[in-house]
């Protein structure tokens, strides 16, 4: 059933499972984006350069475009921010609103699962820790659920720009079920088919062998070979 959903979703794109009306629906970024108007023109040029962002539109691209809001979340030990999609604005109204808890309810290693592999192959072990960068981003929407993704800015003369996204994205409630699935098969995969010890947590991976630096090394590049790739 995975690997199905996995196929489909990374040659097709990922469906949102939303239930709730499809009707265009206009909303106001968070007071944190104009405050910040620079960082969010900056990042939106970066996004669509990467076609992971579509825009932008004098006018809606889609009849049904829903349009969330944008908010700007400081992160730790840095000047820059982060980019959230609110798409549990409005409440009880909202396109995460229109979402089964089913499809969005996550099981994670903690790091007590890591500790566990460390002690158990003793002080001499050898660890390797990689994360996927911008990991939401490298999964793919369906195109159908495109108008669910929308969002604007609006200039200095309040002339309104659309935009949707077309990768899984943080806000949406999906996203952590979507990418843990995919976090467990890579998992899956390096375990069975290498014979490497891994333990996840979500998008961080770490490779856990028994004094052999060497060993370690190999598992390691195996590791990032398969995942570019792919």
């Amino acid at each position: 059933m995975t690997k199905k959903f996995l196929f489909f979703g990374f040659s097709h794109g990922f469906h949102i499972p939303y239930t709730g009306e499809r009707s265009f629906r206009l909303a106001h970024n968070h007071k944190s984006c104009r405050d910040n108007p620079d960082f969010l023109h900056d990042h939106l040029q970066k996004e669509t350069k990467a076609g992971r962002i579509v825009g932008p539109f004098s006018t809606p691209p889609f009849r049904n475009l829903q349009c969330s809001p944008l908010a700007l979340i400081p992160k730790k030990d840095s000047d820059s921010f982060r980019l959230i999609h609110d798409l549990s604005f409005p409440e009880g109204a909202s396109i995460n609103d229109g979402i089964s808890s089913e499809h969005t309810h996550v099981n994670y290693d903690n790091i007590d699962t890591v500790i566990s592999l460390v002690k158990q192959f003793g002080k001499n072990a050898k660890m390797a820790k990689a994360d996927i960068l911008n990991a939401y981003r490298l999964v793919p929407i369906y195109p159908n659920d495109y108008e669910l993704l929308g969002f604007t800015t609006t200039d200095k003369s309040g002339q309104i720009a659309y935009y949707f996204d077309t990768r899984l994205t943080m806000g949406l409630s999906i996203s952590c079920q979507v990418f843990e699935k995919f976090s467990t098969a890579l998992q899956w995969i390096m375990e069975t088919k290498f014979g490497a010890n891994m333990s996840h947590l979500l998008d961080d991976f770490f490779l856990h062998i028994f004094r052999d630096l060497h060993k370690l090394l190999r598992f390691t590049r195996k590791f990032f070979s398969f995942c570019v790739t792919r």
